[in-house]
């Protein structure tokens, strides 16, 4: 495996690990806005909210306890899909 593979892979792993516990410290501390969104998702019949989307990566991405572990983590995530996108798209010998 080339080391470009690898470390777009170490930088993906790492991202969601990250967004992992940001996600978990969110649930906790915004538990109302995360049970709306299962519950929508899971209730067919159910109007979708307007803006339960928005409030959903709010509570992700402006919760004071989580936003640092999310964005570091999500920025991670998409730095090594982007890597390992460029890799196998421009790099990988035919």
């Amino acid at each position: 495996m080339p080391d470009s593979l690898k470390i777009g892979f170490i930088l993906f792993i790492l991202g969601l690990v990250l967004w992992t516990i940001g996600g978990m410290i969110s649930f906790v501390t915004r538990y109302d806005v995360h049970n709306r969104h299962i519950r929508a998702e899971f209730a067919p019949l159910r109007p979708k909210e307007q803006g339960q989307f928005k409030e959903l990566w709010d509570a992700y991405f402006n919760n004071p306890k989580s936003k640092w572990w999310c964005r570091i983590g999500f920025g991670l995530c998409s730095i090594g899909m982007a890597i390992h996108f460029f890799h196998k798209t421009f790099l990988q010998s035919r």
